[in-house]
Parts: C-alpha cells; sequence; structure tokens
C-alpha cells in the first residue's frame, strides 16, 4: 500500500502542477508540499488540508478517501471505499498497514529497564481516530499490539478541534497513572473546571479548554500535540502513591517559553487525595497564568499579559516567590508601554525584589530604571543594585556592564575602575558583541580611542546589524579619521531608518549634524560633547 507521500507525488506529477503553484493554491509554504512529497512529515496537521489538496487535484472521491487514511485521517466515504480503492489489497493487509501507520502518531511512550529482562515499552496514550476506529475496532487492535490497557485509559474519546488564528487553545492531558488500577482520579477534569473559572474572570477572549483522549508523558509528546492542534498550552503530569507531578508546556510559542513544573512528595493515600483535589488544580491555574502571560508578552501583547498576569497574582497570595515573579513581569510591561511611568517601573520591581530577593534580573532592572529617572539620588541607587546583582551573579552580564556604565557616569576618577571592570569581564566573556561595544564606546570617551578600536572592530564583527558601527564611528572620529567615521554614522542611521524610527528620532539629529562636520573636516566632539554622552 503506497504511503501519503507517495500518493501526493504521484497525484501532483500527474497533473504536471509545479509545487509553488500547488502551495499558493492552499495557502501553505512551499516547504510544507516538499515535507509532504519527501515523507519529512509523517502525516499532515490537519485534515481540511488534505481536503483541499483532493480537490485542487481533481481526485475521484477513491482516490480522495486513499489520500485521506494514507494520511492517518478517516475517509469521507465508506471503510469499504478507502479499502476498494487499493487494488489487490484486502482488509487483513489494510489493517496492518494502518497499524504501521498508526504507530507514528502514538506518543506518549514510557521506557524502563527491568532487571536481567529487555526493554519493556508502556505506552500510556491510545491515539483514537474518531468513527473509523470505534465502528472497526481497529482501535483496540492497535492497543493491545502496544501493549496499552485500553479500559484503564481516559474515558473520554472526542478530539479538539485545530485551534483558529485568533484562539487560545490549552490541551488538559489526563495524568499518567503509575500507582495501579486501586488509585483513580478524573485529574484533567478537575484542571479543566479549574482553568474555566480563572479564564472566566479576564478579558482574554476566545479562550478554549479542552481534554485530550490521550495521555501524554514526555515533553516530546506535549510538543506534538500543541503544534498538531496549535495550541498555546498543554498540561500533562504524573502520579503514584509516592508522587504527583504537574507540567505545563508552551509547544508553539514564538520565543522560547521553558515548561513550568511542580512537584509533590506523598507520604500517604490521605495526602495524595489532598493533594490532588486542592493543591494540584490551584497551581496549575497559576503556572497556566504565568506561562500564558508570558507568552503574550513575547507576543507584544501587553494589555492582555497585564490581564493574566494581575489574575495569576490573585490566584496565588501564598507563594512570595511567585509574586515576585508577577510583579517583575508587570516592570517589564510598564517599562515596555511607549508613555512608560518610570516610578510605577521602580515600584513593580521594588516589590518584585521585596518578595523574592533571588530575583536578580528584578534588581537590574530597577537600576536601569533609576538611570533613567535620573532624580537625586537616582544614580546612587542604581549603582547599589547593580551592586547586589553582580555579587549574586558575577557571569551576569547585563548587571556587570550596568555597573560599570554607573560607575563611568559616577565621576572622572571612576572611569577607569569602570574599565578595569569589564576588561576583567572580557577574559571570560570575550565573545560578546555588547561586551565589546560597552568597552570601544566608554574607552573612546576615556580619551583611549586607539584602545578602544579593537574593540570596535569585533563589535561589529559580532554583530553587524549596524548598533554597534555607531561606536566605532566615535573612535574613528576621535582618531582623526573623519571620512570613516561620517560612514559609520550614516550607516548607524540607515539601519535605524529601516529597522527603529523611534530610534532613528532620538539620534537622528545629533548624528546627522556630527556627519555634516565630519564631512567638512571638522571634528564635532569638544568637551561638552563629550560628557553629554557619558550621560546618554
Amino acid at each position: 500500500m503506497k504511503n501519503f507521500s507517495q500518493l501526493v507525488s504521484e497525484y501532483i506529477d500527474r497533473i504536471g502542477v509545479s509545487d509553488s503553484e500547488i502551495a499558493r493554491r492552499l495557502g501553505v509554504s512551499r516547504q510544507t508540499i516538499f515535507r509532504w512529497r519527501e515523507g519529512k512529515t509523517s502525516r499532515p496537521r490537519n485534515r481540511e488540508d488534505v481536503l483541499q489538496l483532493a480537490s485542487k487535484l481533481r481526485l475521484s472521491l477513491e482516490e480522495r478517501d486513499a489520500l485521506l487514511v494514507a494520511g492517518g485521517f478517516h475517509p469521507e466515504g465508506s471503510v469499504d471505499s478507502a479499502l476498494q480503492s487499493r487494488p489487490g489489497t484486502d482488509e487483513k493487509q489494510f489493517r496492518e498497514a494502518f497499524r504501521r501507520e498508526s504507530s507514528n502518531f502514538l506518543i506518549g511512550l514510557r521506557q524502563g529497564v527491568m532487571h536481567h529482562k529487555k526493554i519493556s515499552i508502556l505506552v500510556t496514550g491510545l491515539l483514537l481516530i474518531g468513527g473509523f476506529l470505534a465502528a472497526s475496532g481497529l482501535w483496540r487492535d492497535v492497543a493491545g499490539k502496544f501493549g496499552i490497557d485500553v479500559e484503564n485509559g481516559p474515558k473520554y474519546s472526542t478530539w479538539p478541534t485545530t485551534a483558529s488564528s485568533d484562539e487560545t487553545l490549552i490541551l488538559v492531558s489526563e495524568f499518567a497513572n503509575y500507582g495501579g488500577e486501586q488509585i483513580g482520579y478524573n485529574i484533567a477534569g478537575r484542571i479543566q473546571e479549574a482553568l474555566r473559572q480563572d479564564f472566566d474572570e479576564t478579558e482574554l477572549e476566545n479562550v478554549r479548554i479542552e481534554l485530550l483522549p490521550q495521555i501524554v508523558s514526555n515533553e516530546r509528546a506535549a510538543q506534538h500535540m500543541g503544534e498538531e492542534f496549535h495550541a498555546s498550552l498543554v498540561i500533562w503530569g504524573e502520579f503514584d502513591s509516592g508522587r504527583v507531578i504537574a507540567v505545563v508546556s508552551a509547544p508553539t510559542a514564538e520565543e522560547r517559553i521553558e515548561s513550568r513544573e511542580q512537584r509533590w512528595l506523598i507520604t500517604s493515600s490521605e495526602e495524595l487525595n489532598s493533594i490532588v483535589n486542592s493543591d494540584l488544580p490551584r497551581d496549575v491555574r497559576w503556572l497556566s497564568l504565568y506561562v500564558l502571560g508570558r507568552i503574550q508578552l513575547s507576543l507584544q501583547h501587553y494589555d492582555l499579559a497585564e490581564q493574566v498576569f494581575r489574575r495569576a497574582l490573585i490566584e496565588d497570595t501564598q507563594d512570595a516567590s511567585k509574586a515576585g515573579r508577577i510583579y517583575f513581569f508587570l516592570g517589564l510591561i510598564e517599562d515596555y508601554a511607549q508613555d512608560s511611568n518610570l516610578n510605577e517601573v521602580i515600584a513593580y520591581y521594588s516589590e518584585a525584589v521585596e518578595k523574592f530577593p533571588g530575583l536578580i534580573s528584578a534588581y537590574n532592572n530597577r537600576g536601569v530604571a533609576y538611570l533613567g529617572r535620573g532624580q537625586a539620588g537616582d544614580l546612587e541607587r542604581a549603582l547599589a543594585d547593580f551592586q547586589v546583582a553582580t555579587a549574586a551573579d558575577e557571569s551576569y552580564e547585563p548587571a556587570v556592564i550596568n555597573l560599570a556604565i554607573t560607575l563611568f557616569r559616577q565621576d572622572p576618577g571612576s572611569q577607569e575602575k569602570a574599565i578595569d571592570l569589564l576588561l576583567q569581564f572580557e577574559t571570560q566573556h570575550a565573545e560578546s558583541a555588547d561586551l565589546q561595544n560597552t568597552l570601544c564606546w566608554y574607552m573612546s570617551l576615556a580619551g583611549r580611542p586607539d584602545d578602544a578600536l579593537p574593540h570596535c572592530d569585533l563589535a561589529v564583527e559580532m554583530n553587524p546589524s549596524g548598533y554597534t558601527n555607531d561606536s566605532r564611528g566615535l573612535a574613528l572620529a576621535l582618531l582623526g579619521r573623519y571620512t570613516d567615521a561620517a560612514q559609520e554614522f550614516q550607516y548607524f542611521l540607515d539601519t535605524l531608518a529601516s529597522n527603529n524610527p523611534p530610534a532613528y528620532l532620538y539620534f537622528g539629529p545629533t548624528r546627522s549634524a556630527w556627519i555634516v562636520e565630519l564631512e567638512d573636516g571638522r571634528n564635532p566632539f569638544d568637551a561638552e560633547t563629550l560628557q553629554a554622552l557619558i550621560e546618554e
């Protein structure tokens, strides 16, 4: 029996249409068609894509159903039509082929090596393929082949629909039970109910919370399910008589967001009951809100992120470290706002460090806010915050660089101390473009452009985006290389004009004036200008 990639290639080649044209007609990328044809994708994500492909390729009903089944979906017509579409294929052959295809989609395998025995694979979830499988009984055959205990699996069997582009889908898997049949809980149902209560009280619209008819028992399986259904979150876990583990994964986030995990150690059945019925739903609610808030923040949906984080703040008031993390992100959201209020930013970060003193990024960010506000005593406050952060972690680059900048601003007598701090840090972190760029800029301002230039060249080499050319322009101008300096500043401005218009509006006037003077053979960097750049 031909597999999905073979059938796709056969049908596309038959009508003589290019992969690019097929991709355009379906509204998918050319790479998607390539993966289908080359077998790089074991099955398409959406059944609707296969139906559209069949329509665009003008397939017969039998060919359409053959393509659906090969792709792992139930056919539009009857089982008989799918069987009859493959000449010479009897039901036994079809069942065997289907088992082979299904093995690509059965995930959540748990492996363990038993003493003096072969490796035993326990498949903890079964992919139930709609009414076709239920009617034909094939799902029980597949389950038996992989050693799945069908009777003790999830009691629901309806698969969720794929999330639309404006929808937030949260998938909840029943937790894997390794404690034996005598221990049984509807953990997924409890979590679903708890989450619905939370999201009913937020302004986040189009949130759908669905149960998975298959147990997910590892990160890879969660990733697969998230991509399959375009889910924002996948909640899964396991339990036995001695522990409970709950995990919230963000498999489709555009930025890498680490899964959040909560563990409980159990000493009695009474404690297990208490954890499952009370602590677990509560903590998973908080973890879900926390991860979803970070997803909205990464998408720059600041209002929605704030709504979710504030709900998380209400959800758990007992754990100070959790509240500290939430206040940190509320500070970050206010910091990102166009009309940012630095007093509020500082207040949020202050709450964060009060509740979670170990959150060194909050100290660093509050120090930056102090420098930006620039009120009496703020320079000293910023210096103290950066010192706390670097004392906690000497390798934390942002705090080290910001500490050096603050020392440099403090007074001329501290400039060499600041540069020495950066050079000492460079011995372990020479590959950092930010560090090299900072050395380039501040060594130039300290009257050492000859020493600065090698760092400038390294910064531009490591980060050729254009931003580091501004620092090299300063060093070249102070070395008397006016034409080269003008070209560096112009490249910097061209980059900003294309990629960061607000920054262009800020830096454009000064840099444009420098370019004019440099092209006329004059040095625009007098003592007053250099002092202004120290404070920039």
